[in-house]
């Protein structure tokens, strides 16, 4: 029997109280809300083992019309392992675009997980036009919310971080 991979997420996050810890430039607050959908390939090498890759179409919404991430679109490709029903590992890439094309690019690594929860660190490590020199970030923490075909990930999110424009 196929085990479902972590990937449905909905997210809620307190940023304020964690810049500290993982080091992200103060700078200003931004809350978003996105949603998402992709794709979830894994290799099963036994009970024990799980190699998986997914990729996801994204799109967000600020909190404050025409803030930084409001309006967004991007893709996100990712890939993780979990040994033994536990997370070991999960990393990944985003690119976001706005309305007029311009982008800017994050990363994302785990924080912890346990069960049914997923915390990762995203950072912002770049842009193009008006986000040229952006930096911050966000934390994520994912939870499925309903069952999708195999192989589908769906979910929500709910973003609070920090940016600076250089």
């Amino acid at each position: 029997m196929a085990r479902r991979e972590p990937g449905c997420v909905r997210v809620a996050l307190r940023f304020s109280s964690i810049e500290r810890a993982i080091g992200v430039a103060k700078g200003r607050q931004h809350r978003r809300k996105g949603i998402y959908q992709g794709t979830l390939k894994s290799v099963s090498m036994g009970q024990d083992l799980v190699q998986w890759i997914a990729e996801s179409t994204v799109g967000l919404v600020s909190d404050k019309p025409k803030s930084f991430g409001d309006r967004v679109t991007g893709r996100c490709i990712g890939c993780g392992r979990t040994a033994k029903g536990k997370v070991e590992f999960e990393y990944g890439t985003c690119e976001l675009a706005d309305l007029v094309g311009e982008k800017f690019y994050t990363t994302l690594s785990l924080v912890s997980a346990n069960a049914g929860t997923v915390a990762t660190k995203q950072t912002i490590v770049g842009g193009t036009g008006k986000y040229t020199g952006v930096t911050g970030g966000w934390d994520v923490v994912r939870r499925s919310h309903r069952g999708p075909p195999e192989g589908v990930v769906v979910g929500s999110t709910k973003l609070t971080g920090t940016y600076k424009l250089p």
